[in-house]
């Protein structure tokens, strides 16, 4: 996602695709990111999801605002499961917040009264979960920019790229070789 500070509402153009892309059966996202690659402004968009309820920055080079554009929803199966499991008052730890969907989707069933602790290690992604949760009114809800470990210390991680925001990820100290950047980065353990 790039760094503009302010998402603008989709074109009209934009927002016809995404209806008519919902329309087809199978292969929508391929066409999608196709017409995607067409388009010289990528975002940030502002994209309604959770029947309307809530709103993410999005940019349509990432694989997660394509989802969100075209379905109004990401990884369905898991969506549905763990908005099964919310409750009010419950509280909430997102490891890997990323920018925020699943936080966004808790933060209307289990508050009032509950509690939400976001951690994101990734900077890119951790500016935008305290820009999306700023666009929903949720500046009370925690984040952390820490990665989450089986014990406290430094990991190394591996940032996201322009194509798949979420695949950032901690990384074995003997696969670090192969991989393109690094950094050393603090993490917490949840059981201390």
């Amino acid at each position: 996602m790039t760094d503009t500070p302010v998402a603008k509402q989709p074109p009209l153009t934009l927002r016809f695709l995404g209806s008519l892309l919902r329309l087809m059966p199978k292969g929508r996202h391929l066409v999608c990111r196709r017409a995607v690659s067409l388009m010289s402004d990528k975002g940030p968009y502002r994209v309604r999801f959770d029947e309307g309820q809530s709103v993410m920055a999005v940019d349509l080079n990432d694989v997660l605002g394509r989802y969100v554009l075209v379905d109004g929803f990401w990884e369905p199966i898991v969506t549905s499961v763990f908005l099964h499991l919310l409750e009010p008052g419950q509280t909430l730890i997102d490891v890997g917040a990323h920018s925020g969907y699943f936080t966004l989707l808790a933060a209307r069933r289990i508050r009032p009264g509950g509690k939400i602790v976001a951690f994101e290690p990734d900077a890119k992604n951790r500016k935008h979960l305290a820009d999306n949760l700023a666009l929903n009114g949720c500046g009370d809800i925690a984040v952390e920019p820490l990665a989450v470990s089986a014990s406290d210390g430094n990991v190394l991680f591996e940032p996201s790229n322009e194509q798949n925001s979420g695949a950032a990820n901690v990384v074995e100290p003997q696969q670090a070789g192969v991989r393109s950047q690094m950094e050393s980065i603090r993490a917490v353990s949840l059981d201390t």
